[in-house]
């Protein structure tokens, strides 16, 4: 078996049509989930790359790593390596290039970053940056006749948005104004007198990058099928964190608010033999739990990397997929990079966006600073996609509930323990 895993940077969820999105096109994204199994409340981990990449090559959540009693797992890459898979890193993303659990790939093709802000629009699909990753993909997986452990990190939607002009122009109808012809990503506060063309504008350019990228996505499928290889290969489309469109007053990685549009992410797993086919789950799953999955269809047992499921917070997928109702975590937390203090704790019925304290238990957590900014939020899920009420003001009992079921959380991986069950009033997890 050959396992694709394709990892698009900062892909919103909320522009894909198999996450419910209407306006923009996405028969490659679509293709994926319908052949596949969808994720729909799969969660970010962290706003920083790197830290997300420990989790998804080491199989441990960021505050778990933090534990004294924490066992290093087998990096995914030498796992794959060691199961008579050749494992092969292409990106054009130095951080994940660089990154230390990634030395145990037999291959790393690394292609110079676009750019930001001296890009301008290609004049072809070819000529586009997340065009000539893909196109190194295919190469590859052409080349190497045996099993293969392909990992494709693109920058994508992080990167300049150098698709073809007429990728934004579809957007527009007749009598709306021109899409604008930035390409360097937006990165700043939207002015409160920002009118609709300006914000729509931003939408259309994004719209057009995500064409681009779902073209891409969809080239690399039809390869796979024309050399005889999709019905044998694991393909696993995810992003490691979204991105601000103007939602909450910001564009693009400026201020990296934990919001929905940051932290919902985009997951989906197309397994052989139709396993999980026309299936999806709204189990909360993390990235840490991706590392599982790959590990148990590599063989993680054959190399004695067995361990028990309820002592470690991070685990399989592949049970979801095999039965949606399975059993699930009932809550998930997300770290803001330093030097930020924001945490994001979700539960099934609520996600609460707030201000870190470190608990006593967690001395080893990573250092999570103040601002003064940061006011306690509330959200009802999955009711409120897009977060546009906050009810914090209206269920002081729940934020209080959920604060210190975020506090023992945190202490809990930071101590290599498991937590407490979550209050009654909180509700339970199902897939």
């Amino acid at each position: 078996m050959n396992i694709v895993c394709l990892v698009l940077d900062r892909l919103h969820w909320g522009y894909l049509g198999c996450y419910g999105n209407t306006w923009v096109a996405t028969p490659a994204f679509d293709r994926l989930a319908a052949e596949g199994f969808v994720f729909a409340q799969a969660l970010a981990e962290s706003t920083e790359l790197a830290a997300t990449y420990h989790s998804l090559w080491g199989g441990a959540h960021l505050l778990e790593r933090a534990a004294a009693t924490s066992a290093r797992r087998t990096p995914l890459p030498e796992l794959a390596r060691g199961a008579g898979l050749r494992t092969l890193l292409i990106t054009d993303e130095p951080t994940v290039a660089e990154h230390e659990l990634g030395a145990a790939f037999d291959e790393t093709a690394e292609l110079e970053p676009a750019a930001d802000d001296a890009t301008p629009p290609a004049a072809a699909v070819e000529a586009t940056h997340t065009a000539k990753l893909f196109a190194e993909a295919i190469e590859r997986l052409t080349a190497d006749s045996g099993p293969t452990f392909l990992w494709l990190h693109a920058r994508a939607l992080g990167g300049p948005w150098d698709a073809p002009t007429e990728f934004r122009n579809k957007f527009a109808e007749e009598d709306d104004p021109t899409p604008p012809d930035f390409t360097a990503v937006p990165k700043r506060e939207l002015a409160s007198s920002a009118d609709l063309d300006e914000r729509f504008g931003i939408a259309q350019a994004y719209a057009g990058q995500i064409s681009l990228v779902d073209l891409c996505v969809g080239g690399l499928l039809e390869h796979l099928e024309e050399i005889g290889k999709l019905d044998d290969t694991a393909v696993v489309l995810l992003s490691p964190r979204g991105v601000a469109l103007g939602e909450h007053g910001f564009v693009g990685p400026f201020d990296d608010r934990l919001h929905g549009e940051l932290v919902q992410v985009p997951l989906i797993v197309r397994l052989p033999a139709g396993r999980g086919r026309l299936r999806r789950s709204q189990a909360l799953v993390q990235p840490c739990d991706l590392y599982h999955a790959l590990a148990d269809l590599v063989g993680e047992q054959a190399l004695g990397q067995t361990e028990d499921a309820n002592t470690s917070w991070a685990r399989s997928l592949l049970p979801l997929v095999d039965d949606p109702t399975t059993v699930w975590r009932d809550r998930s937390l997300v770290v803001a990079a330093p030097p930020s203090a924001e945490i994001g704790f979700r539960t099934a019925a609520w996600f609460l966006r707030a201000r870190a304290a470190a608990p006593d238990a967690a001395a080893d957590e990573p250092e999570l600073r103040d601002g003064p900014e940061l006011r306690d939020e509330l959200y009802v899920k999955p009711d409120d996609a897009w977060e546009a009420t906050d009810v914090a003001d209206r269920a002081g009992d729940v934020v209080d509930l959920l604060r210190a079921a975020s506090a023992d959380l945190r202490g809990a991986l930071a101590a290599g323990k498991s937590p407490a069950p979550l209050a009654e009033e909180l509700g339970p997890g199902r897939g």
